[in-house]
């Protein structure tokens, strides 16, 4: 009842809960669906082109088929590109459609690091263990020496449990 008759659940009152400095309200600037594509896109096709890039594919200049452009690629670095690229061109694009204003940039900046910080350490995390298990460890040989003694029908499973473990851990920004 007391949400019906005040619209809020305190009663009339305010929350307990302080706000210690403000936030980006995004629901306040009216925005379509082009305005959620672009940076998606943007990202997506920056990443592609910047992996063909740096794994040297024929159409770029280089020498490599697609095949052994994908082994060649360096891939993180491809990714922090891209993701420069996207942030840089969609904050000029909302700009420039009054979708933010410039002095909003600082503050969506510290949210967006407070957000992802998380997802990139356990990225940087991944890529340096991973090189450490490939080129010190050698742990690919090891796998293909022992996968002889592992069932086939196993391997669903055991694939589905190590992703389901490694999408735990990450405790993404999404989900």
């Amino acid at each position: 009842k007391i949400a019906q008759a005040t619209g809020t659940l305190f009663g009339g009152r305010h929350s307990l809960v302080r706000k210690t400095q403000k936030s980006f309200d995004a629901s306040t600037v009216g925005s379509n669906l082009w305005d959620f594509m672009l940076p998606i896109s943007l990202l997506i096709l920056s990443t592609v082109v910047e992996i063909l890039i740096s794994g040297e594919f024929f159409i770029f200049g280089g020498a490599n088929g697609i095949v052994q452009t994908l082994l060649t690629a360096n891939i993180p670095v491809a990714l922090f590109k891209s993701s420069f690229y996207t942030v840089v061109i969609a904050s000029v694009y909302f700009i420039f459609r009054k979708k933010i204003q410039f002095k909003d940039l600082r503050l969506i900046s510290k949210e967006g690091w407070a957000l992802m910080w998380s997802s990139l350490l356990f990225l940087l995390l991944i890529w340096t263990f991973g090189a450490i298990l490939k080129n010190d460890l050698k742990i690919g040989a090891f796998v293909a020496q022992h996968i002889t003694h592992i069932n086939i029908c196993y391997l669903p499973v055991i694939l589905f449990l190590v992703s389901g473990a490694v999408t735990t851990l990450m405790c993404s920004a999404w989900g």
